[in-house]
């Protein structure tokens, strides 16, 4: 959610790219790679609303600090509070390890988490489905 722009986030849009109606939220991020760069990334119905109360602050960014900057003033005093030891990247790994257990499909884990897929079907002709991946990231129990 760092340095998300307001105007890359959706709420309850409706989509209709699989025949189905439905209204979904998104927002649209990447910078590291050509698999990562605006890539879609749905919006769990159980963190809407903590996304919704960030963009009720009128500012630019949903959350405007850069990664070490939000690193230093926020995560890692939470982790010290929480007398934990983790790395930002470790919500990642938690994210895959979620999917794994939620039986969220592969195609739709690797869009998110904006990995190269390693194959010509998937690279090169398929399009995100914004409904797909939406009702993939709410496989997951919270």
């Amino acid at each position: 959610m760092l340095n998300i722009d307001r105007k890359d986030i959706h709420i309850d849009e409706v989509c209709n790219d699989d025949g189905i109606e439905r209204k979904v939220s998104y927002f649209f991020t990447g910078l590291k790679t050509d698999a990562g760069r605006n890539r879609v990334i749905p919006i769990h119905d159980f963190i809407k609303p903590f996304v919704i109360e960030l963009l009720l602050k009128k500012r630019k960014r949903i959350i405007d600090n850069t990664y070490s900057v939000f690193k230093d003033t926020s995560f890692n005093p939470y982790m010290k509070e929480l007398n934990m030891n983790h790395t930002m990247h470790d919500t990642r790994v938690t994210f895959t390890t979620l999917c794994q257990l939620n039986n969220v499909d592969v195609f739709s884990r690797k869009r998110i988490l904006g990995h190269k897929m390693k194959d010509i079907t998937f690279d090169t002709y398929t399009d995100t489905i914004i409904n797909k991946l939406f009702i993939e990231i709410n496989k997951i129990k919270v």
